[in-house]
C-alpha cells in the first residue's frame, strides 16, 4: 500500500467523489486489513450485490486493490484494500478542456465528504433523547493565525489521534467501555 496516491484523471476523481465509495473505503480504512465485499456489505448493513459494483468502480480507477483470492467449495472469495493510506486529487494533467469536468468532480469529492459527516450529525441530533446533550455533538469553527509550520504541527496532531483512537473492528469487549464518536476535521487556508 502506497502513502499517498495522485488522483489525476477524470475517472480516478468521479470513483473517489462518489458518497457511497467514500463510504466503502472508510470501512476498509476502518478494518485496517484486507477485506471481502460481503464483509464490508455486512459491516455498512447493504446488499453485497450493491458494493460489488460499486468496489469495481474503485478497482479499475486504481482505489482499491486485489490482494488475493481464495477458493473454498467451489466458490472464490477476494480480498480488497485501498491502494494507498491516503489519496490527493491533483491537477497535474488537466487542460483547459477538461478543467470544469475537473471543477465539477473536485467539488463532488469535498461535498460528498462533508455531506457523510453531516448525516451522521443530523442522525444522531434526530436521535436526541438516546445521549445526554454532550454526547449528541457539536460543531467548532474558527479562524487562527498560525505559521504554516504550526499549522503542519496541528494538522498532525490531530491526524495522529484520530488515527490512534480510530475504531478498528466491531469488539464488543470495547463498546461496553468507551462509546464511538465520528471526527470530522477540516482545515484551509484563507486568502
Amino acid at each position: 500500500m502506497l502513502e499517498t496516491k495522485v488522483l489525476n484523471t477524470s475517472e480516478q476523481i468521479s470513483a473517489y467523489s462518489d458518497p457511497y465509495r467514500i463510504k466503502i473505503l472508510s470501512e476498509f480504512y476502518r478494518l485496517e486489513r484486507p477485506a471481502t465485499e460481503k464483509e464490508i456489505a455486512d459491516y455498512i448493513g447493504d446488499d453485497p450485490k450493491i458494493v460489488h459494483y460499486h468496489i469495481k468502480k474503485l478497482e479499475s480507477s486504481g482505489i482499491l486493490q486485489l490482494i488475493k483470492t481464495k477458493s473454498v467449495n467451489g466458490t472464490t472469495t477476494t480480498y480488497y484494500e485501498p491502494s494507498a493510506k491516503k489519496f490527493k486529487i491533483e491537477r497535474k494533467d488537466i487542460n483547459d478542456s477538461t478543467e470544469n469536468e475537473y471543477q465539477t468532480q473536485v467539488e463532488k469529492a469535498v461535498h460528498s465528504t462533508f455531506e457523510y459527516s453531516k448525516s451522521i450529525l443530523l442522525t444522531n441530533i434526530r436521535n436526541r433523547e438516546k445521549y445526554n446533550d454532550e454526547e449528541n455533538g457539536s460543531i467548532s469553527s474558527v479562524t487562527v493565525q498560525l505559521t504554516p509550520d504550526e499549522m503542519q504541527e496541528f494538522r498532525e496532531y490531530v491526524i495522529a489521534f484520530m488515527k490512534k483512537k480510530q475504531v478498528k473492528e466491531n469488539n464488543e469487549a470495547l463498546s461496553r467501555e468507551k462509546q464511538k464518536y465520528h471526527l470530522f476535521f477540516v482545515t484551509t487556508l484563507i486568502d
